[in-house]
């Protein structure tokens, strides 16, 4: 096993700097990884992730939706800053289950992430 020296020349501009990579697979995993990682689980970088399940027994009103988004904005503007959230809906999936669909954008791309507070529910779908 080696390394695709094609697609690592690629990646590399002509004064030896990494390229800005543009391909919607690699930011839909780092969406999915970002959103799948609850805050402080990584010692050395305890701010990467999110937290949403202090909502867990909230009732789902704007306000708690204003808030959510925020956090999801919060995160992405820091770890993937290229993606802007469109919209945002949450529902009560059971007692102790929030799911949240948020509708993201990236470029021209539009696709929705579905996350569920208790980790069991993260979907990604274009459109």
């Amino acid at each position: 096993m080696g390394y695709d020296l094609k697609r690592i020349q690629n990646r590399i501009s002509d004064h030896g700097d990494f390229k800005e990579i543009h391909n919607l697979d690699v930011i839909k995993d780092a969406v999915l990884n970002l959103f799948g990682v609850k805050t402080r689980t990584y010692v050395n970088d305890p701010e990467y992730g999110i937290d949403i399940s202090k909502f867990i027994f909230e009732q789902m009103t704007q306000d708690a939706l204003d808030e959510i988004r925020d956090i999801l904005e919060d995160a992405l503007a820091k770890w993937v800053p290229s993606v802007r959230v469109q919209d945002i809906k949450g529902y009560k999936y059971s007692s102790k289950t929030l799911v949240i669909e948020t509708k993201l954008k990236y470029l021209h791309n539009i696709f929705t992430v579905t996350l569920s507070t208790d980790g069991t529910l993260i979907n990604v779908t274009e459109g």
